[in-house]
């Protein structure tokens, strides 16, 4: 079963699994939260936007944000979409 547009439900492994694109979101996610310099994940949340929660649940791969929140991240940080799911993103 598709859990959102990134994970999706192995009932053999009995939990969420991530699609690579997925990763490739948590990775740059890292990066970016290097690039900027944020101390922990509240000051990256804060800097993307969104709930702290929020950002622990993607992190967890329990959560996965909306086509709408990829949009609203990626005009807070002045790049496209589609850099956010890029594996050769650069921050």
């Amino acid at each position: 079963m598709i859990i959102g547009c990134f994970l999706y439900w192995d009932h053999k492994k009995g939990r969420n699994v991530a699609l690579d694109s997925f990763k490739c979101f948590i990775n740059n996610l890292n990066k970016i939260s290097l690039g900027a310099e944020c101390k922990n994940n509240y000051f990256l949340s804060e800097l993307l936007g969104v709930n702290y929660n929020t950002l622990r649940g993607w992190m967890a791969n329990n959560r996965c944000p909306k086509l709408s929140t990829l949009d609203s991240i990626a005009d807070k940080l002045g790049i496209g979409t589609a850099d956010l799911l890029n594996p050769n993103f650069c921050f």
